[in-house]
């Protein structure tokens, strides 16, 4: 009875918020640019647009660290009637898991100024989505909110969508915009690139991976904005910082540590408000933060410094997960960097462009620290 009145007002929601997902083209008229917005609503960490096929619109998660261009719940793609059946392939989870997945050649496809035609798309496998999940809550909220997402998003575009081009992530206001070249894309000031950090990134079976530098050292980090916060490799944190660090696990709750080391002796302040200030610029012995875990999983979160090529990026906070050799990345930054972060890919040179964020919108439901969300962290298919 519980879960049956939990249904109707999802429905009730999802109808009479209806309005909210109809989004309308922000297309600026010029040659080789489209603006696209972006909806974080009901999930402040899930950004979905809109694409139209046949005339009836979808709401899609934005997902980097998907390899397909487009997956459509089943639900979705029976509404499809002009779509042909070609293949069967897998989607490959967090752990190295496969889940077998249909491949069909859809019909036109329209993003918003653009109109894509021949895309091969992939029916979304339900067991691959819930297993994909870094840890698993339990309970009535639990169940209400993977209903809610199911009703609330039909599928996903990764990152292949975008290969031809450039794409702007600009989600601290909202915004995706897509460019044929990088001179389209600067030539409008809203885009200009001045004060971003460039580097390279490399093309994996997971993803675009770029290459960064932690207190831990020189990994690779896969651009995954499908997944709801950051994650480093948890064998990786207990290798290089095991006999170093104080746990998570040990500390008081509600409380953070600043540690800085000095001759590879730690020295501990706490400060039970979580409100000490932050670590300076590392030296040579580095300087962390390992902040206390309110949840009951298993996994430790910590923050350390990170810098990407010239770009010195601060703090930031990863979750500790052991996932299978097959992602060929040490770590993970989410959608809670992209929201922070202004990011620019040019596919055509294979640079990214990062900037820090300074002004962010109230849409996108930032905070102003990463804080954890008891939301699934969901994995990628490649």
């Amino acid at each position: 009875m519980l879960q049956s009145r939990a249904l109707i007002f999802i429905l009730i929601l999802t109808l009479g918020l209806g309005s909210f997902f109809l989004l309308k083209t922000q297309s600026t008229g010029r040659s080789g640019l489209v603006r696209i917005p972006v909806s974080f609503f009901p999930f402040i960490d899930q950004p979905k647009i809109k694409v139209e096929i046949e005339n009836k619109q979808y709401s899609l998660l934005v997902d980097l660290g998907s390899s397909h261009p487009i997956d459509l719940h089943q639900k979705a793609l029976k509404n499809i009637r002009d779509k042909k059946s070609i293949a069967t392939s897998n989607y490959v989870g967090i752990n190295g898991k496969k889940y077998p997945t249909k491949a069909f050649k859809l019909p036109k496809i329209k993003l918003f100024g653009l109109t894509i035609d021949g895309l091969v798309g992939f029916e979304e496998n339900r067991d691959f989505l819930n297993d994909a999940k870094t840890w698993h809550s339990s309970g009535l909220w639990s169940w209400f909110k993977d209903q809610l997402a199911f009703l609330a998003i039909d599928g996903r575009v990764g990152w292949t969508l975008f290969k031809e081009g450039v794409v702007f992530f600009d989600f601290s206001h909202s915004m995706l915009v897509i460019a044929k070249d990088m001179n389209a894309l600067t030539k409008e000031k809203d885009y200009s690139l001045d004060g971003f950090t460039c580097v390279p990134f490399e093309l994996q079976k997971a993803g675009l991976i770029l290459t960064a530098e932690t207190d831990l050292g020189l990994h690779k980090f896969l651009l995954d904005t499908g997944s709801t916060c950051s994650i480093m490799r948890a064998a990786l944190y207990r290798n290089n910082l095991k006999n170093r660090f104080l746990t998570a696990s040990a500390m008081p709750q509600n409380s953070c540590s600043h540690s800085r080391l000095a001759s590879g002796q730690g020295q501990l302040a706490l400060n039970k408000n979580c409100e000490a200030p932050p670590c300076q610029i590392p030296d040579s012995s580095g300087c962390f933060c390992i902040f206390s875990k309110n949840q009951q999983d298993d996994e430790t979160p910590f923050a350390a410094h990170l810098k990407i090529g010239t770009g010195d990026f601060g703090l930031w906070t990863f979750r500790l997960f052991d996932y299978s050799d097959h992602m060929e990345c040490d770590g993970i930054l989410g959608v809670d960097f992209f929201k922070t972060h202004k990011v620019c890919i040019d596919f055509h040179t294979q640079s990214v462009y990062i900037r820090k964020e300074t002004q962010m919108s109230s849409k996108v439901g930032f905070s102003a620290a990463p804080k954890w969300r008891n939301l699934p962290i969901v994995s990628d298919p490649i």
